[in-house]
């Protein structure tokens, strides 16, 4: 019995250690974004920039990420064989890089058609300079290889922290390069610090995982793992090809929304991303490691406690979280990026599209945990299913949104996409652990309404008294009072969720689990 609960204090110790090194980098990220928004606004020059920059990043993501995720379970079954998992990760190295390579051929060659689609609000002025520039940033596709592969062998070696570090190193050089080079440069200061980042980055997570292993040159095509690398990589990668079109049709659609649109929409969903990290990728990107082992073992009911004690952390944290966003949305959007070139306008726009992303976060958290425990039991293709259906369903709401309500249209509709995914997710997982409906009662889904109600009421009944006094300390004024009528409900409630949020904290799991 207490080897299987060594297992769930690592996960609770670890979550921990990767929210507070990602508050870090997140923190040193803020700065990143106000010194863009200070030099840069929202203007044509930065929506260029962030189609550009988005879309050799989310190619990258589409076919590399997706491939990584399937190596740490190869990697898993082969690490105990030193020489096998040389010869397996040497192969898998040259494989990707000489994929990578033709790849970065591919978008040179269908730039111009490529970004016909990406933007077509663009005028031909803007496209030719766009254009141009993906040619040149496309290359990176090989360093986004290397980092994808070095990453999936730190998490597969569960050392998540110098993982998550990199995008400390990002930060640095983006800054580093707005505050050097912007007046000498103007906007190819930003493309100057995206390519120093993808360098910089790939020397050290080589130098992290040169104890890994040991690369040896060698045929990968006649490896059989290889083979199944890219068999099981597929629905992955449709999965994960469907959430980056998805994120390319959201910037196309802004796009014609005007200049500034998909700035706009870039800095919110930055803002957003960044709860997301701190609180949501810190526990799922855990999770899946340890969810991959506990399917190895047959260990069903620690995946189900794991996952019910997940969801309640996630969900009480976020709650909270969720409302402070959405009723200060402007406020916090003003403290961030309301400097310098970033005007009314650009707060506006920033603004709404925020709001839009965080009125869905508390399903994203939902909706990737139980996406851990369907990779964990390989079925992938279920989740290339659910995937597919949301987007479409994204798509079809964010081209007759935006006609109304602009980039909150946009937003929105992803949001909206997540409460679909949920449920099918939820019924998927079912499919694979039936005793998964154990993780809510009656009683949760009721404490939790009451709470939540009563917070959000409070909440707008503050910032509405509080009006006319300086955004910062309506800030600061709304949200102790929603967090402190939320926790303090549910203390009144003596909801288990408490128990949680004071062991993720304490770096402590509970006597139950």
């Amino acid at each position: 019995m207490e080897s299987k609960r060594k297992p769930l204090n690592n996960i609770a110790k670890s979550a921990v250690m990767l929210s507070i090194i990602t508050i870090f980098i997140k923190a040193i990220g803020f700065i990143k974004q106000a010194v863009i928004s200070y030099y840069f606004g929202a203007s044509v020059t930065m929506d260029s920039y962030l189609v550009v920059t988005d879309f050799v990043s989310e190619v990258g993501t589409m076919f590399f990420s997706s491939i990584a995720i399937t190596l740490i379970v190869i990697y898993d079954e082969e690490r105990r064989d030193v020489k096998r998992k040389n010869e397996f990760v040497s192969n898998a190295f040259t494989g990707l890089l000489v994929f990578s390579i033709a790849l970065v051929v591919i978008v040179c060659l269908s730039a111009r058609p490529i970004f016909g689609i990406l933007a077509p609000g663009f005028s031909s002025k803007v496209l030719d300079e766009s254009v141009r520039r993906l040619r040149i940033v496309s290359i990176l596709l090989i360093n986004i290889c290397i980092s994808n592969i070095c990453v999936a062998l730190l998490n597969a070696e569960k050392r998540f922290i110098v993982a998550k570090s990199i995008g400390l190193i990002q930060s640095v050089c983006i800054i580093v390069a707005c505050v050097f080079l912007e007046k000498k440069l103007g906007i190819m200061a930003l493309f100057y610090g995206f390519g120093a980042f993808y360098i910089v980055e790939n020397i050290f997570l080589l130098l992290n995982v040169r104890n890994i292993f040991s690369y040896r040159l060698r045929n990968p095509f006649k490896d059989i793992r290889i083979r199944r690398l890219i068999k099981l990589s597929i629905p992955l990668f449709i999965s994960s090809a469907i959430v980056q079109i998805n994120a390319m049709v959201d910037k196309a659609i802004a796009s014609n929304l005007g200049v500034g649109s998909v700035s706009g929409m870039s800095y919110g969903n930055f803002v957003f991303s960044t709860i997301h990290s701190i609180i949501i990728a810190s526990v799922t990107t855990v999770l899946y490691s340890y969810f991959s082992d506990y399917v190895i073992e047959k260990d069903e009911m620690a995946i189900v406690q794991k996952t019910k004690s997940s969801l309640h952390l996630l969900i009480s944290l976020l709650i909270p979280i969720c409302a402070c966003c959405c009723i200060n949305s402007d406020e916090i959007i003003r403290l961030v990026y309301g400097r310098g070139t970033f005007g009314e306008d650009a707060i506006s726009i920033t603004s709404s599209a925020f709001l839009g992303y965080c009125i869905g976060i508390v399903f994203i958290a939902i909706r990737d945990v139980y996406l851990q425990v369907l990779y964990a039991y390989k079925k992938t293709k279920i989740a290339m299913i659910n995937g597919g259906v949301g987007v479409i369903i994204n798509v079809f709401l964010s081209l007759t949104l935006s006609r109304y309500i602009g980039v909150f249209g946009i937003a929105l509709a992803d949001s909206i996409s997540y409460i679909v995914l949920v449920v099918m997710s939820y019924l998927s997982v079912r499919g694979v652990l039936p005793n998964i409906r154990l993780a809510f009662t009656n009683r949760d889904f009721i404490i939790i309404g009451i709470s939540t109600v009563a917070m959000f009421i409070c909440g707008f009944v503050l910032n509405f008294l509080l009006g006319d006094i300086h955004f910062l300390l309506r800030l600061v004024a709304s949200a102790l009072i929603i967090f402190g009528v939320y926790y303090v409900l549910m203390i009144l409630f003596k909801h288990e969720s408490v128990s949680y949020i004071k062991g993720f904290i304490l770096q402590k799991n509970q006597k139950n689990e």
